[in-house]
């Protein structure tokens, strides 16, 4: 066999080379794919002047949360509204002072700073953080006996339980204010109207709605017997106020804290 070391196809075709071996070929170099610079978005700066409504925005996802008015900010509106201040009833220096269902606890702050040589007492379930010296607190159910003496309270408060309270379980709560309350005494109750006046047809239905709720649940919106469950009990004086409070932004701050209040509690229903 004759060997020839020329043989080009020998040295560059013949060449053995492992299985699956390939080359590829470099077409591009050193050439690189640079990123593309980032896009600069200049926005039109924001005018609230320019805006139709300054009302809060609330998201139409329903479980989303709408941020509610702090306790205090609540009750400093509530102050601004037609009674301007803490009490409908003129007090003259009252030695014991009672709340059925504290809350927060801020009337009855207000009403031992105003009456700081009165005694104020309040009821419920859980109990503020903040307690001044002429105050005493009471963890207790207002549906059961109160934790208080028969003719010590010269002036027995409460608000905002109208749905809290069941119809048939009202009588044993006047009860217990009329047996605490001293002869010649005051009990004042504050109680809002839930539903609206002129309601448009998606308001009629939620009317309608809360309505059956409630009678499910033994709750009275209306309280149209509580005069009656007054006299029954043995109260005398009876006096009923009743306010029309605007709702919108028509009528500036009282307005807007009425739609505030009445729309963040039934965004989820």
């Amino acid at each position: 066999m004759q060997f020839n070391s020329n043989n080009t196809d020998f040295n560059h075709k013949n060449v053995w080379k492992s299985p699956g071996y390939y080359k590829v070929p470099d077409i591009l170099g050193n050439a690189y794919l640079k990123p593309d610079p980032p896009v600069q978005l200049n926005l039109r700066p924001f005018d609230p002047s320019k805006q139709i409504s300054k009302r809060p925005w609330y998201p139409p996802n329903p479980y989303d949360e709408i941020p509610p008015l702090s306790p205090l900010t609540r009750h400093k509106l509530e102050r601004k509204m037609p009674r301007k201040g803490n009490t409908w009833t003129s007090l003259d220096s009252p030695k014991v002072i009672v709340e059925s269902g504290i809350g927060n606890g801020i009337w009855a702050l207000e009403m031992a700073t105003q009456y700081s040589e009165s005694q104020v007492i309040g009821l419920d379930l859980k109990l503020p953080d903040i307690q001044l010296a002429n105050q005493t607190f009471h963890r207790a159910n207002i549906l059961e006996t109160w934790p208080i003496d028969d003719d010590s309270a010269d002036f027995v408060f409460q608000r905002n339980m109208c749905i809290c309270i069941q119809q048939d379980q009202w009588i044993h709560v006047l009860k217990e204010m009329f047996r605490v309350i001293k002869r010649g005494g005051c009990v004042e109750l504050i109680e809002p109207e839930l539903l609206h006046h002129q309601p448009g047809p998606v308001l009629q239905a939620f009317h309608a709605f809360y309505k059956e709720q409630c009678t499910q649940a033994n709750i009275d919106l209306e309280l149209k017997g509580m005069n009656d469950w007054l006299s029954e009990v043995g109260f005398e004086a009876i006096e009923c106020k009743v306010l029309d409070l605007p709702i919108g932004e028509w009528q500036t701050e009282t307005g807007k804290y009425s739609i505030r209040t009445q729309v963040a509690p039934t965004h989820k229903v």
